[in-house]
């Protein structure tokens, strides 16, 4: 029981924390919800390889649940999951995968390094596909909305209101972009950073064909379930291999 009760006060601390920062910075709801996948997967991976992974199958039902009830929130109460309306459900999905690996990992490496890749590789896979498709797949649109002072960070006012999908990308320029689906750029940095950590865990040609299986069901996975299915698939192949 002390175990079960530091690991939820370790994965707690993690989203206060990251609450805290996002609302202290200002950041928008990306960034603000990256921070918190990130912080949550540091002290998740930390508290499992001092703790052990047993503890967080518990820890992970919890915050599951508690994600799952954050959704009936108002809007904008939680900075750090956004507009809890949109289609996603990955903030369930974290906990949940946290869980299920917790529950197949065959030891504590094997969660640790499958908690990693969900927070690490995840994480640049989105950073990586969001700028890709912000510099290579969006359409300029003519003419530019005028700025204001109300929009000191250079996004005109009718911007996210009237056309949700515009945003100004440097200088002068409004552009419309294809948002919401994945890219090829955004598998390859996730294979990337997940063959880093593997190989970290595991002898090299083992690490790659997991970072390999990794990136497959990342890949496949609908928006948000991979937070499910990455950790769940790389446990499992870790306990084949």
């Amino acid at each position: 029981m002390l175990s079960v009760g530091l690991a939820l006060a370790l994965t707690a601390l993690a989203v206060v924390g990251a609450e805290w920062f996002a609302r202290a910075r200002h950041l928008p709801e990306f960034a603000a919800r990256k921070v918190l996948h990130c912080a949550a997967a540091c002290l998740v991976a930390a508290g499992g390889w001092w703790l052990g992974q047993s503890p967080y199958t518990v820890v992970g039902l919890v915050f599951g649940v508690a994600m799952a009830a954050s959704r009936f929130a108002p809007p904008g109460l939680i900075a750090t999951l956004g507009d809890l309306r949109r289609s996603s459900w990955g903030e369930v999905a974290f906990p949940l995968g946290v869980a299920g690996a917790a529950w197949l990992a065959p030891d504590r490496a094997g969660f640790v390094a499958a908690v990693m890749v969900l927070g690490a590789a995840d994480t640049a896979a989105a950073v990586v596909g969001r700028v890709w498709s912000a510099r290579a797949r969006c359409r300029p649109t003519s003419p530019s909305p005028p700025l204001s002072a109300a929009s000191p960070a250079g996004i005109p006012d009718d911007v996210g209101q009237s056309d949700p999908g515009s945003r100004r990308i440097g200088p002068g320029r409004v552009w419309r972009c294809l948002t919401g689906g994945k890219t090829a750029v955004g598998s390859l940095a996730f294979g990337v950073v997940a063959s880093v950590i593997l190989v970290f865990f595991r002898d090299l040609p083992v690490g790659i064909v997991l970072a390999l299986v990794a990136t497959t069901v990342e890949a496949v996975s609908p928006r948000g379930l991979d937070n499910l299915t990455v950790p769940l698939s790389l446990v499992l192949a870790w306990r084949i291999g």
